[in-house]
């Protein structure tokens, strides 16, 4: 892996008392939408999902979130051995699909 952006991961606790782990990579623009890239660690997504049925492209896709004053773009990854450029490349073309028409 080879990259020149560093995914720092850092486990936070939900009120719930459910705990994930996340890192943000930065954020994009694209149509005058900024958007938070996040990736969460999600061990044993991807063969949750297969069991489940769902497509490849599916289980690799991107997840638009938006709440008051944010909007995200989510990936699962089952490791943390990730390339952050990759993410960050790949996020605006996610975003210009997923975002509301303005």
């Amino acid at each position: 892996m080879t990259s020149t952006t560093r995914a720092d991961w850092t486990t936070r606790t939900l009120p719930t008392g459910r705990q994930y782990t996340s890192t943000r990579l930065g954020s994009v623009t694209v149509g005058g939408t900024t958007a938070d890239v996040v990736v969460y660690l999600d061990p044993g997504w991807f063969a949750r999902g297969r069991s489940r049925g769902r497509a490849e492209e599916v289980l690799r896709g991107a997840n638009l979130t938006t709440g008051p004053g944010f909007t995200e773009i989510g990936y699962r990854v089952e490791d943390q051995d990730i390339d952050p450029d990759a993410f960050l490349a790949q996020a605006p073309g996610d975003l210009a699909r997923l975002r509301p028409a303005t």
